[in-house]
């Protein structure tokens, strides 16, 4: 799920971390000295084209036992990825919303099991192709991705119109009855919006990423942050 037509983006040095577990053993092997086993396996996947370049952390019982730069940032550029490089981080955007609509209901202004319609009248009215659904899409079927809301993962303009355009479209399948990857976390996007009163982005930035110290995570990243 993205801001409309931004993606959120995130350095390695901020919260969200690229974590290698790739190594058979894990941070046992880290811990015996052995650090750059790490750095050779990401080396076999960019020499094999699979990725241009990667950072990896590894953190263990509180210590940061591992985190190094490979490849290249910026391929055309030749440009060396580094440790704080910036990343579009696509659809681990979705589990940072769903802690935004977990923060909303611990707060007592939403619960997970509320029908979607409650917050987003759009949905009081959604259909099957040949069929009315048996009971209201909630909330947790979005978060779990069993709302048999389709569609694409791309905003369409706002929030606001992209999720009113998901309203008018078929539902696949009956709420509840089966898992398929969905655009349901742009949903519980907007219910953010409403609920809170706030813009998505800014509840994000004043309730997640402020707190945690998420400097370099953003829907819009300064001149600075660009370059990296």
């Amino acid at each position: 799920m993205t801001c409309p037509h931004r993606r959120l983006r995130s350095s390695i040095s901020g919260y969200l971390l690229v974590v290698a577990t790739l190594l058979v053993g894990g941070p046992s092997i880290l811990l015996a000295g052995e650090p750059s086993s790490i750095d050779s396996r990401m080396q076999k996947f960019i020499a094999a084209g699979e990725i241009s370049g990667a950072v990896t952390l590894v953190r263990h019982r509180g210590k940061v036992v591992h985190l190094a730069a490979v490849g290249n940032a910026d391929v055309d550029k030749k440009a060396s990825m580094k440790a704080d490089s910036i990343f579009a981080i696509a659809s681990m955007t979705k589990p940072i919303t769903a802690t935004g609509i977990l923060i909303l209901q611990d707060a007592g202004k939403l619960s997970v099991d509320d029908p979607v319609s409650k917050y987003l009248s759009e949905f009081a009215s959604v259909k099957l192709k040949n069929a009315s659904p048996k009971r209201p899409i909630t909330i947790r079927d979005l978060m779990t991705h069993t709302s048999g809301i389709g569609g694409g993962q791309q905003n369409q303009g706002s929030l606001k119109r992209t999720v009113a355009l998901l309203a008018k479209q078929p539902m696949r399948f009956q709420p509840g009855a089966k898992w398929q990857y969905s655009p349901g976390m742009t949903v519980c996007g907007r219910i953010i919006e409403v609920v809170s009163g706030q813009p998505y982005d800014a509840f994000l930035k004043k309730h997640i990423f402020q707190p945690l110290k998420m400097v370099d995570t953003t829907f819009h990243p300064n001149a600075s942050q660009q370059k990296r």
